[in-house]
């Protein structure tokens, strides 16, 4: 089978060399293979995308000296033809098909509700029923409540499918695109370990998404701060922005790459080229 990977990143924030070490192990593996890339901007849960942050995106994967086979080639390309807002019919269909099998529920927690909880939904909801004709009737577009799934045995088994936004959630937006660009092998961090395992579920729910299932999926390990801890947009991590505005190539990336890859001379590594040549 033809490899066809894809480069995923989330327009929230200004990326870091975290998000970096992905596209360039992404980029190599595909490349090594054979294979296709597409660049995928993940906007589905955003209500309003901010202009810089997909800016930074294609500045990024720039800097890195990445290219790619499918997908925007633009911010005004991804707006026009590539935004996952553009698919929201699709994926609300499939949300639908989990309200028809009773599989989902209506929840009213907010975020510090889950906090307070522990950091983890307990499943306070998780008692309510969508039977009967609200089933068969409910909008999934509708903006008054999430919509969670239930699964046994996940690590994650209340997964948030449709915010209280009305938009379709990450945990199934990623499977449906997966499954409808033809996605086969997937590089991620190894925090997602549990999302990987969660979404495997949940594909295997819907008769159309159970290709899922087939997809290679690779965890590496992941660049961690000074202090041990996961690098976040979140939580302030030095962007890359700030390293091109200091001057600074992407060097460093890419031998950290070559290294984990056990390139020879890693340090002698200066371009995606050079990884691919040693790789």
């Amino acid at each position: 089978m033809p490899v066809h990977t894809r480069i995923a990143p989330t327009p929230s924030g200004y990326l870091h060399e975290g998000t970096a070490f992905n596209f360039v192990l992404t980029w190599v593996r595909a490349r090594r293979w054979g294979g296709t890339v597409r660049l995928r901007i993940d906007d589905a849960g955003q209500q309003t995308v901010q202009s810089e942050f997909v800016d930074d995106i294609f500045h990024t994967l720039d800097w890195l000296g990445l290219d790619w086979d499918y997908g925007p080639t633009s911010p005004d390309s991804l707006a026009r033809e590539y935004s996952q807002q553009l698919r929201y019919d699709r994926y609300h269909a499939v949300i639908q098909q989990l309200v028809e099998a009773q599989q989902v529920f209506a929840c009213s927690c907010t975020r510090r509700d889950v906090q307070q909880a522990g950091g983890q939904y307990p499943g306070t909801c998780a008692a309510r029923s969508l039977a009967g004709s609200l089933a068969g009737s409910i909008d999934c577009t509708s903006a008054d409540h999430a919509l969670r799934l239930r699964l046994e045995n996940v690590p994650i088994p209340f997964p948030v499918v449709r915010g209280k936004n009305g938009a379709p959630a990450y945990m199934i937006v990623s499977v449906v695109d997966d499954v409808d660009h033809g996605i086969t092998h997937i590089v991620r961090g190894s925090d997602l370990l549990p999302v990987t395992a969660t979404q495997r579920a949940l594909s295997a729910l819907v008769p159309e998404l159970q290709g899922f299932a087939d997809i290679s999926v690779e965890h590496h390990p992941l660049i961690v701060d000074a202090t041990g801890e996961k690098l976040s947009k979140s939580h302030g991590s030095t962007d890359l922005r700030s390293w091109r505005q200091a001057g600074r190539g992407p060097e460093a990336i890419l031998q950290r790459v070559a290294t984990y890859l056990e390139v020879p001379e890693a340090r002698a590594v200066r371009s995606v080229r050079d990884l691919l040549k040693a790789h």
